[in-house]
């Protein structure tokens, strides 16, 4: 058979096999990944109950979530900050990035909120509309009403290739049961940390979101709340040292790069961030022409210039990137237009800013807070420990002041160490500090426990000769809790009381409470640590000895050094918050150790628990010092020598008469 010749192919002919072998390839390839703002461009339509602009998303609308949404999936971007005021669309940028993760890489997404409430109206007024009206995301994410739909739920959406999540910030279960890549902390200020008073707990809620994406090196990370409050002024070095401001999405748009929207003056060609302060209207209050001042050239803005400046504005850093991409915007650079009843959007502002700085603190704090995105920064009352050292005096415990009465020895239980202070009360809560000091050593051994308790045993003396015993005893019951009532029952001692602060949700109105505890036959005494804490910081302020006055010895555990037992005692201060438009008054520490307050706050309530006749006891006191003197006056004269030929015979022994038993023979 002949052998049929090849058949040799010109380079043209070669070229168009090959770009119809690559076509019928890239067919069956995925299309590339878009930006999330160009899917949401794309794919998606917003409702009347999302947007006062209801139509195609369109990101040119809203310039400045154009670059926030392309860092989302940057490879060189750990976390998104999103430090933004009320109603700039955030939630709809994260709404972008859940739609895109579901379409272009399906994976598991974890939303959290503050609470449930919170999550289930994500998913009822957020997640199901933008669902609704995106066809893409129809077919994939599986409803309550498809035949497909499993266990879906209001907190729990499946659909090919992954889940999402929403729960609340103190769900435990929540968190241990989700694996998930793509992690969005909304409203993070809102937030509570998961800890109770004796420390346990399973800590900041954000860490243990972020926790659920660590084994994914394409994970994405999201944290967006509006500012709140902050517990001081933030200082240069926070981020290096790690200390709170008290607010997290504070702390976090510290860690980023600090971006700000930096607008371009329409009148003088040059950028920077729009400020309350260039916002100005004709006096008394016109709001109605008010007016936007440009800071470079002072030129007057109407509303529409004002407009131009933000469409044509641009995302600048003010600090150096190290993964963390942040975002700063209030409230001036909206582009949505003006409610009815306003002339523009400055009418609006000017109106509103008047209307919150006339209502009250509260108003101005969230006014503040959700348009201007300025945290509020808690006016603090803070007590120096400097002058305690200028009023010191000289007494030593064998020799106290006469006007000491009862003597109390209050202790505050460590897991290496029983700190503790011995206080004399006078009349009118007068009260004398005698020794502070510590007791190093494990608590779980008795060892530890047998130095306490040759403590109770302590002797003292007052200037007139009275010797004073301990009289009370307080110890706190919050951390040793088994060992202190075992240490009780074993003592013996009639007044000595466990007693455990209670603070936060669990703060009372009342000084002290007391709670019978039918197993342990005991009964445990709750403090009420703010109302305590109200009485010691109006007591430290009185300078003048007398009633409640605190005074303090030179020496005995009182010396002046860092974290002393003075520093240990100013170691919080006070600052009022707002909940639910009323002013609340609460304490902060603003050192680590407040060991000395502790227990002081022990001591009072020890006081409120014994309730002591203290004029009475003072007066028993004084009438037998007097008859002791008397006494020993009188032993002395008996005790001087007689002379032999004065010597009396003694006289012979009686017979024993047996006496008449009698109740009275009996008692005296």
């Amino acid at each position: 058979m002949k052998k049929q010749p090849t058949k040799k192919w010109t380079k043209r002919q070669a070229s168009i096999l090959r770009g119809i072998h690559e076509s019928v390839h890239s067919i069956f390839d995925p299309p590339p990944m878009l930006p999330v703002w160009e899917w949401a461009e794309l794919r998606r339509r917003l409702g009347r109950n999302v947007t006062a602009r209801p139509g195609k998303y369109q990101v040119s609308m809203t310039p400045y979530q154009q670059e926030p949404q392309e860092q989302f999936t940057h490879p060189d971007v750990q976390t998104t900050v999103l430090y933004w005021a009320k109603r700039l669309g955030k939630t709809e940028m994260e709404n972008n990035l859940v739609g895109s993760q579901i379409e272009q890489n399906p994976r598991n997404i974890l939303i959290v909120y503050p609470i449930v409430e919170s999550a289930k109206k994500w998913s009822k007024q957020f997640f199901d509309p933008m669902v609704k009206s995106t066809p893409s995301l129809r077919r994939l994410v599986r409803t309550k009403h498809s035949k497909e739909a499993g266990q879906n739920t209001i907190l729990e959406k499946s659909y090919p290739g992954g889940v999402i999540s929403a729960i609340g910030a103190k769900s435990r279960s929540g968190f241990r049961q989700v694996q998930a890549p793509v992690v969005i902390c909304d409203e993070v200020d809102a937030m509570e940390d998961d800890m109770t008073e004796d420390g346990k707990g399973e800590g900041d809620p954000i860490t243990r979101a972020f926790g659920r994406a660590e084994n994914y090196a394409d994970s994405i990370q999201v944290v967006s709340s509006t500012a709140t409050r902050l517990l001081r002024e933030p200082k240069e070095g926070d981020v290096a040292t790690g200390r709170t401001t008290g607010s997290r999405i504070h702390d976090w748009w510290l860690k980023s790069d600090q971006r700000k929207w930096f607008v371009k003056n329409p009148c003088c060609g040059k950028l920077h961030v729009l400020e309350w302060k260039n916002v100005k209207w004709p006096e008394p209050h016109l709001h109605e022409d008010a007016w936007y001042e440009c800071p470079d050239c002072q030129a007057r803005w109407d509303d529409k210039m004002r407009l131009a400046a933000i469409l044509a504005g641009v995302w600048r850093p003010t600090a150096q990137f190290r993964g963390i991409r942040g975002y700063w915007l209030n409230g001036l650079n909206t582009v949505f237009p003006a409610k009815k009843g306003y002339k523009s959007k400055l009418h609006q502002f000017a109106a509103e800013f008047y209307d919150a700085y006339t209502s009250g603190e509260a108003a101005r704090v969230a006014w503040k807070n959700t348009f201007l995105c300025e945290p509020h920064v808690e006016k603090a009352e803070q007590l120096d420990a400097n002058p305690f050292y200028d009023r010191l005096e000289i007494y030593q415990p064998d020799s106290l002041p006469d006007d000491v009465v009862i003597v109390f020895l209050i202790s505050d239980i460590q897991g290496d160490r029983i700190e503790y202070e011995f206080i004399g009360l006078g009349e009118n809560e007068e009260t004398w500090g005698i020794q502070y000091g510590k007791i190093q050593g494990d608590t779980e051994k008795d060892s530890t426990w047998d130095d306490f308790a040759a403590k109770t045993q302590t002797r003292f003396k007052r200037r007139d000769g009275t010797e004073l015993r301990v009289d009370c005893v307080a110890m706190d019951h919050r951390h040793k809790g088994k060992m202190v009532r075992a240490f009780i029952k074993k003592l013996g001692h009639p007044h000595c009381y466990p007693v455990f602060g209670a603070a936060g949700k669990n703060k009372q109105s009342l000084l002290v409470y007391p709670h019978k505890n039918k197993k342990y036959r005991i009964t445990l005494y709750s403090v009420g640590t703010e109302t305590a804490k109200d009485i010691l910081f109006a007591r430290m302020k009185i300078q003048t000895p007398g009633p409640r006055y605190m005074h303090y010895p030179v020496g005995c555990g009182y010396e002046k050094r860092k974290d002393g037992y003075f520093d240990q005692l100013t170691a919080e201060e006070t600052k009022t918050r707002y909940f639910r438009g009323y002013a609340e008054k609460h304490y902060e520490k603003i050192r680590d150790r407040n060991e000395a307050l502790d227990l002081r706050v022990y001591f009072l309530a020890a006081v409120d628990i014994l309730n002591p006749a203290v004029k009475f006891i003072k007066a028993e006191l004084l009438r037998k010092q007097k008859l002791k003197c008397i006494t020993d006056a009188e032993s002395k004269q008996t005790a001087a020598p007689v002379p032999a030929q004065a010597a009396i015979k003694p006289e012979p022994e009686q017979p024993f008469k047996r006496k008449r038993f009698s109740m009275r023979n009996k008692l005296f």
